[in-house]
């Protein structure tokens, strides 16, 4: 995954959070369990903009994203062809990026093979609060009345999910993929994902549009073009926010 979304040369840079290849110079490696990175980098396939990716690793995050972004938090996009202009906030990001790649309102790539999305703002966004809903859950102790009141929260942005995605609306925005796709899917992914490794609950049995969903998104271009995840690389992320024994 080291260039995406065409085979000009690359507009930006993306810096994600994520476990570097050793000796690969952070561009080679795993995605880290941070649904934002993987947001950005959707977003750039789904638009076919050519980019590179640097793997900031998780634990070891230099001073430079401090100085590029004041909350020290990744992804960060540098524009290559804007000045070398760095950009934060996947949902900000998400937003220039239509702004200049929008094209017109018909959902079919234009001539540079660029496709709208969507500003975040003009999409169906159910289930907004689902990663944080997630991490109050990981975060509770077992057995606890928090960890019963964050399952139920939890439990009900899934549930919004699934009453928003059906065999008539595969999408969050009806038959075609939306900016907001590219921010829920990896949200739904990674919560899946450690709920069943670190609480031994896999939810989307009990979600089956959820379910249908997750796999329709994983099956486009876009996902597979970034998908670098492994199990114990979202684990050991993961882990760092539950309680400690």
């Amino acid at each position: 995954m080291a260039t995406g979304g065409g085979s000009q040369g690359p507009e930006f840079q993306v810096h994600v959070l994520g476990h570097p290849k050793e000796g690969a110079e952070n561009t080679h490696g795993q995605l880290g369990a941070c649904p934002f990175s993987s947001h950005v980098l959707l977003l750039l396939e789904e638009k076919a903009v050519p980019y590179t990716v640097n793997f900031v690793d998780v634990q070891d995050k230099p001073d430079w994203v401090s100085r590029a972004n004041p909350q020290g938090s990744l992804p960060i996009l540098k524009d290559l062809k804007g000045g070398g202009q760095f950009l934060y906030d996947s949902d900000a990001i998400s937003d220039f990026l239509e702004d200049k790649y929008g094209g017109s309102a018909d959902p079919e790539p234009d001539s540079s093979g660029k496709r709208p999305l969507r500003k975040l703002a003009d999409c169906p966004q159910p289930g907004p609060q689902l990663w944080p809903a997630f991490i109050s859950f990981l975060s509770a102790a077992p057995g606890s009345s928090e960890e019963g009141q964050a399952r139920s929260e939890l439990q009900a942005q899934l549930q919004a999910i699934e009453q928003a995605v059906t065999n008539e609306s595969p999408f969050v925005g009806g038959q075609d993929v939306c900016a907001y796709d590219c921010a829920l899917a990896p949200r739904l992914y990674l919560a899946r994902q450690g709920c069943k490794l670190l609480k031994g609950w896999d939810w989307a049995e009990e979600h089956d549009n959820v379910k249908a969903y997750l796999h329709r998104m994983m099956g486009r271009p876009s996902w597979r073009n970034i998908a670098s995840w492994d199990d114990e690389c979202i684990a050991s992320d993961l882990r760092r926010k539950m309680p400690k024994a």
